[in-house]
């Protein structure tokens, strides 16, 4: 997928569906139109971060609303100025820290270490929601208003950087990995800011109303879990409200559930345009196969081109032998152009 970043070209429409491995490629779309010019947003030159002391890539952004959040830049030592490279945001799962160990990857979180995405030719930032990590604020559940507007504030900074391939000024060519949490926020991003080129969410979610309350059963369970995820972090209330009242009545309050279902994804895919891959786990019983089947659903005639691949893995255990498809080497290989047949 990430091949997006250097080549726009018309591309086929892909579904991919995978089980222990992937197992077919079927469909195809019409050529794609060309896509309007997309402008960095007045005053995204006026973005700043500070270098914290001690550090050789943490910085300290401070965000639309003076929140600080911590960012991670890890740029790629082959970049000149001759020859730039994209940049890949990498966002972490629920409760966690942006990654920073080059040669690992996150749990429930970017399916890449940095080190890969180096040797893939691009510039890597990480960075800590706000709420979580040494980022300031209360986590919002990747608000489009909030966390959503973050990004797009790492995305100015990003833009300033040497060595970083730009589109335009102010407008790095650039894509976004990550799982869960981390695949949310992709899809709130690309739905508000044309300078994400391409997008690989990994086990997220359309709806928090029907993946956290399946048929109108709150996943009391899961609910905890997530609860516990976050301790070390500061939450909005409301969530910590909603885990008390299906805890005490095994039901939430209409107030609960308008707020979570303004919380993510939801009806802003149907605006996502670059392309994506939707990655997601066939043993997932949080956010199960269903959500993905709905954000493709929803973004058919509008993300160009579109894939979706599952894999036995996610938010659940995979008893399968050999357990399944890589999501992080398939983020890279799927291309955009013609040829996503090349992932058989």
């Amino acid at each position: 997928m990430l091949h997006a970043l250097r080549s726009r070209t018309a591309a086929t429409l892909a579904v991919i569906v995978a089980t222990a491995g992937l197992v077919g490629v079927a469909g195809a779309s019409p050529a794609v139109a060309a896509q309007a010019t997309c402008r960095a947003p007045s005053g995204w030159r006026s973005v700043r971060a500070a270098a914290v002391p001690g550090s050789t890539y943490r910085h300290t952004l401070t965000s639309f609303d003076g929140t600080e959040i911590n960012l991670n830049w890890f740029p790629n030592a082959a970049a000149t100025a001759a020859a730039p490279m994209p940049v890949v945001l990498m966002g972490p799962g629920w409760g966690q820290a942006g990654d920073t160990n080059v040669n690992a990857t996150g749990i429930l979180g970017a399916p890449l270490s940095i080190g890969a995405l180096w040797q893939a030719g691009y510039h890597v930032a990480t960075w800590d929601p706000r709420g979580f990590g040494q980022s300031g604020g209360r986590a919002t559940v990747d608000a489009a208003a909030f966390e959503g507007r973050d990004v797009r504030q790492i995305i100015s900074w990003v833009a300033q950087q040497e060595g970083v391939a730009v589109d335009s000024a102010g407008d790095p060519r650039l894509g976004m990995v990550g799982g869960s949490y981390g695949g949310g926020i992709q899809y709130v991003v690309a739905a508000t800011d044309c300078r994400v080129d391409a997008i690989a969410p990994l086990i997220a979610w359309n709806s928090l109303v029907t993946s956290l309350g399946k048929s109108d059963t709150p996943k009391a369970g899961w609910s905890q879990i997530l609860i516990n995820a976050s301790a070390g972090g500061r939450v909005d209330p409301r969530v910590t409200r909603a885990n008390r009242e299906q805890l005490a009545t095994g039901r939430v309050s209409p107030a609960t559930v308008e707020f979570f279902r303004t919380r993510g994804p939801g009806g802003l895919v149907s605006r996502i345009h670059q392309p994506t891959l939707i990655i997601q786990g066939t043993v997932d019983n949080l956010f199960t196969p269903s959500e993905a089947v709905a954000n493709h659903e929803r973004m058919r005639d509008t993300a160009r081109p579109l894939a979706m691949a599952w894999y036995c893995g996610g938010h659940g255990t995979c008893l399968t032998d050999p357990g399944g498809a890589d999501p992080g080497a398939l983020s890279v290989a799927w291309r955009s152009e013609e040829h996503t047949s090349e992932l058989q």
